[in-house]
């Protein structure tokens, strides 16, 4: 089952395109996907870290998706589910709501190996206090996100580090030792 069409994924964060052409992108998907003669409209957005938001591609997306990391932002763990949610609130929402357009956090997560940013540390153990202090939170708030992420990828530990350390599970599909909230209400 297809949710919608994402073009692209940090380009404005990595200077991949200028906003303009990304928009322009954009709308070029949305006109080709939707004239292929689907019975519904397929959604079609872009997903970039919630500081490069920018009027010129939110009046172009279907819905505002952006990625929000803590860890890069040098958040302690034990406030990182909150400024999440600060950060969604107050970056993110008004912006789509000023465009009548939904919102999601397209990416969140906590690493587990990698250098510290400041209090932001990598760990098992950190990776845990993140899952039981946003996860249930943000299903009963309503929010609309995307855990990052499955796996530990390891190609991108040549990125760096920290790059590759994202995942619930290790690249082998053993779990790492956390367990999974259950958030029963």
């Amino acid at each position: 089952k297809i949710d919608g069409i994402l073009v692209g994924n940090e380009v404005i964060l990595r200077n991949d395109i200028p906003i303009q052409n990304l928009s322009d992108r954009i709308l070029d998907v949305k006109s080709k996907i939707n004239s292929m003669g689907f019975n519904k409209t397929m959604p079609v957005s872009t997903s970039d870290i919630f500081s490069n938001n920018n009027i010129t591609f939110i009046n172009a997306v279907d819905a505002v998706w952006d990625n929000i990391h803590p860890y890069w932002y040098a958040v302690n763990i034990t406030e990182s589910a909150s400024w999440v949610f600060n950060t969604y609130n107050e970056s993110v929402v008004p912006l789509a709501e000023n465009a009548s357009k939904d919102s999601v956090i397209s990416e969140v997560g906590w690493p587990t190996d990698g250098n510290a940013q400041g209090p932001s540390v990598p760990s098992v153990q950190n990776l845990q206090i993140f899952l039981d202090t946003f996860i249930c939170s943000a299903n009963l708030k309503g929010i609309k996100y995307y855990y990052f992420e499955a796996f530990d990828i390891p190609w991108k530990k040549a990125i760096g580090l920290v790059e590759g350390s994202w995942g619930l599970f290790y690249p082998d599909r053993t779990m790492k030792p956390i367990i999974l909230p259950d958030c029963v209400v």
